[in-house]
């Protein structure tokens, strides 16, 4: 089943001569269970494609669809509901409350839902992730790699079918990078979700399904050549 699908969207910035193109047409499927990896240089446009994939622009042309429903030509208030519910954000930085605990990051998405909070499920999550004995502690209590289980324990709380990662591995060590890869690559098959993650690092690449290279805003699939001969990007 297609998860989110990209139909011809483009997005330009700037007016007259100061236009510039960040995302020429661009169309492309991902599937439930799909590792998806986008890699390309700074400034060629990875990131604006993940934020209308994710919702938080709108393409100027095109369609984004999400489970065969359109999602980018919606009103602000039901694309921010689909977020909420069926998207799952992780970022370089891991964005955690500082005052909060970390099964209280868990809660506060439930207060946000005016949900109920399910606590058992928040400790299954937490100890998935293998963080399940730091559920008392603070952000500043915690390491980088800690900070970003931990924030990976907040896109998939809610149970999205599609999670976005922009450089979720940018700041870590390693070890700690080849980790999270693992536990999104998991996601994607235990999980039947569509996981796309944005990164420079080529290393991290080797278990996704499918790998795009994207450059001025054009984004191509490879196919069946050395992924690795791009060389340090």
């Amino acid at each position: 089943m297609t998860t989110i699908q990209a139909i011809q969207i483009t997005k330009t910035f700037g007016q007259g001569r100061n236009q510039f193109k960040a995302l020429q047409s661009t169309s492309f499927a991902i599937e439930a269970g799909e590792f998806v990896a986008i890699i390309g240089p700074s400034g060629s446009g990875k990131s604006t494609l993940l934020t209308i994939m994710g919702g938080l622009q709108q393409p100027d042309t095109g369609e984004i669809t999400i489970n065969d429903h359109a999602f980018s030509t919606e009103s602000e208030k039901v694309r921010a509901k689909i977020r909420f519910n069926d998207i799952g954000f992780i970022l370089q930085s891991a964005n955690l409350v500082p005052f909060l605990n970390v099964l209280d990051q868990l809660q506060l998405l439930n207060l946000v839902a005016k949900e109920k909070f399910n606590q058992q499920q928040a400790e299954s999550l937490l100890e998935q992730l293998h963080i399940l004995h730091l559920k008392d502690k603070y952000p500043n209590e915690l390491s980088g790699g800690e900070r970003q289980r931990v924030a990976i324990a907040k896109a998939l709380f809610n149970r999205p079918s599609i999670i976005l990662a922009d450089e979720p591995t940018a700041s870590l060590d390693t070890q700690n990078a080849y980790e999270v890869v693992e536990i999104l690559a998991k996601q994607a098959k235990n999980g039947r979700k569509a996981v796309v993650m944005v990164t420079h690092d080529q290393r991290l690449i080797d278990q996704c399904d499918k790998v795009y290279y994207m450059e001025d805003g054009e984004l191509h699939l490879e196919r069946g050549i050395d992924i690795h001969a791009f060389g340090q990007l």
